[in-house]
């Protein structure tokens, strides 16, 4: 245990030198066995990026009905910045013949139904995502099919 405090302190006091732009004490470590510790962060391969999303073209649209019609003037900044992230592109319109299906929905074609893009969100746009869809929990307002849970999941994965 004492070897392990002394190598920890030894390793902050060399740490502490580089930070400084000084030399560290001169010190023997042909003697010493060498130890290599490796971090990893267990869901790198699955969200590398924190709060970075992979949303089909229906999550995007349903996260824009998730999100509230009116705030306050901060809010309101925050909710704008996440619509830009997440609405479709005119280029997208076209490409996926994005058309208003009355009274209430969007449809697109094939190709739409296949798309995805990634989108990373900050920890405030993250904050009001997840407070609206708490909200529209407690309402009892959530539409019940697989794809909006999954979204719902999603958006309360996120930090």
């Amino acid at each position: 245990m004492g070897k392990i405090i002394r190598a920890g302190i030894a390793l902050c006091i060399v740490v502490l030198f580089a930070q400084a732009g000084l030399a560290a004490p001169e010190e023997k470590v042909e003697d010493k066995p060498k130890t290599v510790v490796t971090i990893t962060y267990e869901d790198k391969e699955k969200n590398p990026v924190k709060n970075e999303l992979e949303l089909s073209l229906y999550e995007r649209v349903m996260w824009g009905s998730v999100l509230p019609r009116r705030a306050n003037r901060v809010e309101g900044l925050i909710i704008s910045d996440i619509r830009e992230k997440i609405d479709p592109t005119q280029e997208e319109i076209k490409k996926y013949e994005i058309v208003d299906v009355p009274p209430t929905g969007v449809g697109w074609n094939k190709a739409g139904v296949k798309s995805r893009i990634k989108v990373t969100f900050t920890e405030l746009e993250a904050q009001i995502s997840k407070e609206a869809l708490k909200k529209m929990d407690e309402d009892e307002d959530l539409p019940a099919n697989k794809e909006f849970m999954d979204l719902y999941e999603k958006i309360n994965n996120l930090e």
